[in-house]
């Protein structure tokens, strides 16, 4: 909700918290999919995890894997919040003339926030030796900074040809909140020209996202050991270099290299290959014609993309900058960018991984055919889906056909105590609303619009209802095949019978669902 409200008033912001959860996925495919991956994974966490454990307090690598590659990638973007207020002052500024010095923000009071002393929870001197390498530098230090650097340090330094100022590295993360017209420079000299400067995000999400391990996990307690306390610096290390330090401060000329760090790796790959279905809130990149999806396969080491847009934008949108980065001939500028961080596509590479973008697809339908125009708040799915279960249980009865009624289905108090399958059911169900509802002319929204919106006594004509109806029972009997009931999905009676969920009986159980939630309402597009 902050993003959606606040991003507005920046020149160019897009969608970041669903854009996370892609990003997530994303690396769980190339895990899954990825020799390379796998054994860079491997010989960088082998001498702690195995790839099975009879130890229940341990967790295999695959766990292993989905645990700090999920923290890595869900949180990678939180520092948002700190970095849009200094881009709505550049915004502003930006459109007045005179000086092109103009003012911008810096924060306060970081040098208390970055004592790690000034916490209401405490690492144990112990554990401050293991992060801070003590046994090597003989130096115990309170400042998150100095510890991010060290950690950062650690995992890159066997990179010799990599040659890095790890003094500057500290001094640019000092600078971050407070200067960063010195944070921003390639050369140590402050930038006046304040287009230039930049506030990294990325270092308010490492620092937010510590204090939330330090409340979360038992570091205080001393239940953690070395391993445990490096597996988290990774993360930490791994999110704060994705957007900026890496590229500007320590790369020097070379690319990170998967067995350097792979969850950084992974996450700076990802990132970057996450640009379709994004909702842009700033007012530039508003008018701009971003991806609306991928098709994207993954075979062993090489990862093959391919982004889709409208048709209408195929010619007379190639010459701006979000689309002509996308071809790829010999200066194609999104691989080329991405190589620039990462190593890919590299000749002679112990560990490769090969990354292929094919032309943009541009596909005959309109832009929202596929999808609906539907839109709500980011948790409007999960109430739909619950608002949905309460309304089953108000238009069916124990004693209806339906194969799979329990009593927990109708007894249960909360739609998170309902068994997973029928949750993900109710919540694809919930998805599937915007386009059933796209076809009979009507969308639903938390915008007031100047539309003619659906009154609380109007109901859906007889073909409307029909037709929702039947667009769920295509759905439910994809379910049971996806499930391998295929046997079910004769007939219709069979799949009223055998569905993962009961069957919506009436279009007014879409209806009142959506009107529950809180803020949305129905409104009709055509005639």
């Amino acid at each position: 909700n902050y993003e959606s409200n606040a991003a507005n008033l920046v020149m160019s912001h897009r969608d970041h918290y669903v854009h996370s959860v892609y990003v997530f996925l994303i690396g769980l495919a190339i895990y899954n999919s990825s020799s390379a991956v796998q054994t860079a994974y491997r010989e960088y966490y082998m001498e702690y995890h195995k790839d099975e454990t009879d130890d229940p307090q341990d967790i295999t690598l695959k766990e292993h894997f989905i645990k700090y590659r999920g923290i890595t990638s869900l949180f990678h973007d939180i520092g948002y919040v700190y970095e849009i207020p200094f881009e709505q002052i550049k915004s502003y500024g930006s459109q007045i003339d005179g000086s092109l010095n103009k003012i911008f923000l810096v924060y306060k009071n970081v040098d208390f926030w970055d004592d790690i002393r000034n916490r209401p929870v405490s690492l144990l001197k112990d554990d401050l030796k293991i992060l801070c390498d003590f046994d090597k530098t003989k130096h115990l230090s309170y400042s998150l900074d100095e510890i991010f650097t060290y950690n950062i340090k650690r995992r890159l330094i066997g990179n010799k040809e990599r040659k890095v100022d790890w003094n500057h590295v500290y001094e640019v993360l000092n600078f971050k909140a407070t200067d960063p017209e010195l944070a921003s420079s390639k050369n140590g000299h402050p930038i006046s020209i304040t287009d230039e400067i930049y506030m990294d995000h990325a270092y308010f999400s490492a620092k937010i996202l510590f204090d939330i391990l330090l409340k979360h996990i038992p570091l205080s307690e001393g239940l953690c050991d070395k391993r445990t306390l490096y597996d988290y610096m990774d993360v930490l290390t791994a999110v704060l270099m994705h957007n900026s330090l890496f590229k500007f401060v320590i790369k020097s000329g070379h690319p990170l290299e998967l067995e350097e760090h792979p969850l950084a790796f992974i996450l700076m790959l990802c990132d970057e290959l996450q640009i379709w279905n994004r909702t842009s809130f700033g007012v530039t990149s508003k008018g701009e014609m971003h991806a609306m999806g991928i098709d994207m396969s993954i075979a062993d080491d090489t990862i093959r993309c391919a982004y889709r847009y409208d048709k209408d934008f195929e010619s007379k949108e190639k010459k701006k900058k979000s689309l002509i980065k996308m071809f790829p001939d010999k200066d194609s500028i999104f691989l080329n960018d991405i190589k620039e961080i990462v190593s890919v596509n590299v000749e002679g590479s112990g560990l490769k991984v090969k990354l292929d973008v094919d032309l943009p697809k541009f596909d005959e339908d309109e832009r929202y055919r596929a999808e609906g125009l539907s839109d709500g708040n980011l948790l409007c799915v999960y109430e739909l889906a619950n608002n949905l279960w309460k309304q089953t249980k108000e238009y069916w009865k124990k004693d209806d056909v339906w194969e799979k009624s329990q009593d927990d289905f109708f007894d249960a108090k909360d739609f998170g105590d309902l068994d997973v399958h029928i949750q993900n059911s109710y919540i694809n169900r919930a998805k599937e609303l915007d386009t059933y509802l796209f076809r009979c002319g009507y969308f639903y929204t938390d915008r007031k619009l100047g539309l003619r919106r659906m009154g609380d006594n109007e109901t859906f004509s007889q073909d409307e209802e029909k037709s929702i109806i039947r667009y769920e029972i295509d759905r439910l009997s994809e379910e049971l095949k996806r499930y391998g009931q295929v046997q079910y999905t004769e007939n219709d009676d069979k799949i009223r019978k055998y569905a993962i969920i009961p069957p919506i009986k009436s279009a007014n159980e879409i209806k009142n669902a959506i009107n529950k939630c809180t803020g949305l309402s129905i409104y009709r597009f055509k005639q």
